[in-house]
């Protein structure tokens, strides 16, 4: 026996659909409570003033730099006296009398940088330092003090790069 289809199932359906859309009486509001205006991020405080390098470390520090300088200037003297030398093996034949020139004034000249990637590590070294870590004004002096010399050392690779000798 097969009962016809009866409407009464859909329009119970919609009918407690709008039982959920009557007064909300009870139930608790989705609208935001008065807290929920409030910000709880934290107050903006002026931003702070950029720190100052101690001058005790300014000072601590300037030797290295003037040792690294002077590295430097016996660095441009050797390139310049080595620099024809070097250049002539560079389209020379690998194990040629003039390669093996080159070779040796390349050699020379990297060995006079010596002072200079001394003075990297050493500042390297009091950047890991953890009183210098915690000292603001001393973090920046090796900080500075570590730019300078580095970009003495940069100046000086990229030297040596533009006179290389072919390698064999």
């Amino acid at each position: 026996m097969t009962h016809p289809p009866s409407a009464a199932g859909p329009l119970l359906a919609f009918a407690l659909l709008l039982g959920g859309c009557g007064s909300s009486a009870g139930y608790p509001s989705l609208a935001p409570r008065p807290i929920e205006g409030i910000s709880l991020a934290e107050p903006s405080s002026p931003a702070a003033s950029p720190a100052e390098a101690s001058p005790e470390a300014v000072a601590r520090y300037a030797p290295i730099i003037a040792k690294a300088r002077a590295g430097d200037a016996d660095f441009r003297s050797v390139l310049e006296a080595e620099r024809r030398t070097a250049l002539a093996g560079k389209d020379a034949e690998v194990g040629s009398e003039s390669w093996i020139e080159a070779q040796q004034s390349y050699s020379r000249i990297v060995a006079v940088r010596a002072p200079v990637l001394a003075a990297l590590s050493q500042l390297d070294e009091a950047r890991d330092d953890p009183a210098v870590q915690t000292d603001s004004g001393a973090a920046l002096a090796v900080s500075q003090a570590y730019d300078q010399v580095q970009a003495i050392d940069k100046a000086e690779r990229q030297a040596l790069q533009a006179i290389a000798p072919p390698t064999g």
